[in-house]
């Protein structure tokens, strides 16, 4: 992150990775933020890096054409499903009335965006998923 010098960044989630000695103001009251920008640090998410571990060198073997071809895939049938010309993209926005509540309702997560239901299909969506979505539109 890069601020302007005359801009006062406040710590809004400071801990003790903030602080000017981490080590020293581990336990008690009052931490002492860092001088500089190390006062807007929140602790490591060590169990995401964890994770990040396992998953990354997994996510980097795949066939990224065949991931795009899977999730462009689901997304175009969901369009053909809705009487939708094929998209080329993983997105689709859904403008029809009380749409997100339809979803919601099917269990479908959405976004609102510009008036529309906004549906992302990904690596882990399934053909019933968009099933359950077309169910809950048709």
């Amino acid at each position: 992150m890069a601020i302007r010098p005359e801009l006062a960044a406040v710590p809004s989630a400071a801990g003790w990775y903030a602080s000017a000695d981490r080590w020293a103001d581990v336990y008690g009251l009052p931490m002492s933020l860092a001088p500089d920008a190390r006062s807007l640090d929140t602790s490591p998410a060590w169990y995401c890096q964890v994770g990040a571990a396992a998953a990354l060198p997994w996510l980097a073997g795949l066939d990224r054409a065949a991931v795009h071809a899977h999730c462009v895939g689901l997304a175009d049938a969901f369009r053909e499903g809705l009487g939708m010309e094929p998209g080329g993209s993983a997105i689709v926005s859904v403008r029809r009335e009380g749409a997100r509540e339809r979803l919601a309702a099917a269990g479908v997560v959405s976004a609102a965006r510009a008036g529309g239901a906004r549906l992302a299909f990904h690596l882990y969506n399934t053909e019933a998923d968009v099933a359950r979505a077309l169910d809950a539109l048709v």
